[in-house]
C-alpha cells in the first residue's frame, strides 16, 4: 500500500504567499543590517586605529582585515 503525499498548495507554489513574503522581508532586513554594519565599521575603523596607534606597533595586521 503506497500513497504519495499530495501537495498542500496548488499551482506548483512551494510556499504560500504569506510565508514567501515573510522570507523575502527577512532576507531584505538582514541585508540592510549587514550594509549598516559595514558602514559603521568602515567609518569607525580609522578612528580606532588612530587612537590605538596600531599601525606603529603591528604593521602587518591591516592586511589580514582588509
Amino acid at each position: 500500500m503506497t500513497s504519495t503525499a499530495q501537495p498542500r498548495h496548488g499551482g506548483g507554489q512551494v510556499l504560500p504567499f504569506r510565508e514567501s513574503l515573510l522570507a523575502m522581508l527577512g532576507v531584505a532586513f538582514v541585508s540592510m543590517l549587514v550594509a549598516l554594519d559595514q558602514t559603521v565599521v568602515g567609518t569607525a575603523l580609522p578612528t580606532v586605529v588612530a587612537e590605538l596607534q596600531a599601525l606603529n606597533t603591528t604593521p602587518g595586521w591591516r592586511h589580514r582585515i582588509c
